[in-house]
């Protein structure tokens, strides 16, 4: 046990340093790798046959670019300069919740559905996803505020900045997981 706990923590050292040199690259590869495993566990729970990689390298560019590299931005700089790098629980309540009800509802979710019809090849445009997205509105506004508020609780108190992205990643993954089985059952 005393191993695997010096290797983890060797590793997070390591993985924190190389984000203090370069923060907007390690988001982005934490991310593409986030998205690929999160999109061939998906397609696991789809049951396909064989995974569509073209599918998987598509979601994993985009979870690299908008949850590795710009929630980078969003998260480290931009909420920074807004409220502050204090870690209180009323400061990092006021982030989670920008984060829930602002930028995740109206930038990060209506551009994965823009792009969806391309990652899914469905044979759609962004005006098709877009549709979607709108039609299942609510749902997708209060369900993500439910798992992201509490862990961005965690994210702006206790988790340092240049070790955010990737536990966001963290939970992402588990929240992906969790949707692809309950809306593919």
């Amino acid at each position: 046990m005393a191993v695997a706990a010096r290797f983890v923590r060797r590793g997070l050292e390591r993985y924190s340093a190389f984000y203090d040199k370069h923060p907007y690259p390690t988001s982005f590869m934490t991310c593409f790798v986030k998205g690929s495993i999160a999109d061939i566990i998906a397609q696991i729970i789809e049951k396909r046959e064989r995974v569509d990689f073209r599918r998987t390298g598509l979601f994993a560019l985009w979870s690299a670019a908008y949850c590795g590299s710009a929630q980078h931005y969003i998260f480290n700089v931009l909420f920074g300069r807004a409220f502050g790098q204090a870690t209180t629980v009323r400061v990092a309540l006021t982030k989670a919740s920008a984060d829930s009800f602002i930028a995740t509802p109206l930038l990060g979710i209506p551009i994965y559905y823009a792009c969806k019809p391309s990652i899914e090849g469905t044979g759609g445009g962004p005006i098709d996803g877009l549709a979607e997205y709108a039609a299942g509105f609510w749902d997708f506004y209060w369900k993500p505020a439910m798992v992201w508020i509490p862990a961005h609780l965690v994210t702006f108190s206790v988790v340092p900045i240049n070790l955010r992205i990737g536990w966001i990643s963290f939970v992402s993954l588990g929240w992906l997981s969790f949707v692809s089985m309950t809306s593919h059952k």
